[in-house]
């Protein structure tokens, strides 16, 4: 039972950013993935201009621009969500590294996205995106409630399957436990990690009217915030793993078996 909830939570999201003050690198990937991502949405979404050519009747003119609209919006869609869940990925596994020994490296991103764990895990997540996307297109948006539940329960998963090692299903599996054992925290996470989103996306929007270096301002605020989302995730993850598996909390620490001395 969860007697207080808030007690490492204060301690969590100042130790994140002081990782984050220290490991400014954290941030790299979300700014360039995110400039690649945008390019390509820009590339496949058709730009509406009036035929006044006459070489296509009005009718097929605009069935072809509709056409066009669906299938590159789709296409921007999956890009956008596949962007984010490698920019969580990586941002995670330097997140991880900057926990464990309090220096991050790009190198450290990189190799979570070559793990098979984490990328079953990262399959799954664009699998549930996708579903909850036609869900919410079905429904005229009435499924956005549900789109929030799922994300509270699955928070947890890239971080799972990073740090506790799990694998696809099993990391979504986990993320759901651990979100259920701690409700009252990772509400109080979300809730927190929400205002903060808020008020960066207030300072991100004011600077894209600056000429120049604007836009590049509002990425490079947005790459902070994904970063310290991660390191949060990650070091709440860490605490709270252990309410949702005693056992696993209670085994000692790994220690490397003692070097064989050459014969």
């Amino acid at each position: 039972m969860q007697t207080d909830p808030t007690k490492d939570i204060g301690s969590v999201f100042g130790r994140s950013w002081t990782l984050l003050s220290s490991n400014w690198i954290i941030i790299v990937p979300a700014i360039i993935i995110g400039i690649i991502a945008g390019l390509i949405a820009a590339l496949v979404t058709p730009t509406y201009y009036m035929d006044t050519s006459g070489v296509y009747p009005v009718p097929v003119y605009h069935s072809m621009l509709g056409l066009s609209l669906v299938v590159g919006t789709m296409i921007a869609t999956f890009v956008g969500m596949l962007a984010n869940v490698v920019i969580l990925t990586m941002t995670t596994g330097m997140a991880a590294a900057a926990w464990k020994t309090g220096k991050a490296m790009i190198s450290d991103g990189m190799d979570a996205l070559r793990r098979p764990n984490v990328l079953s895990a990262m399959l799954m997540l664009i699998v549930v995106s996708l579903v909850l996307s036609l869900l919410t297109l079905v429904t005229l948006g009435l499924a956005g409630l549900i789109s929030l539940v799922v994300f509270f329960f699955l928070i947890y998963t890239i971080a799972a399957a990073v740090v506790g090692g799990f694998s696809g299903m099993d990391a979504l599996k986990e993320s759901f436990e651990v979100a259920k054992t701690s409700w009252l925290t990772t509400l109080i996470v979300v809730v927190l990690l929400g205002v903060v989103a808020f008020l960066a996306t207030l300072l991100a929007a004011a600077f894209h009217f600056v000429p120049f270096i604007g836009p590049i301002i509002a990425a490079a605020i947005s790459g902070v915030i994904v970063a310290f989302f991660s390191l949060v995730l990650v070091g709440e993850y860490n605490d709270l793993r252990g309410r949702a598996h005693p056992a696993v909390a209670a085994q000692p620490p790994f220690t490397a078996p003692p070097a064989v001395p050459p014969l």
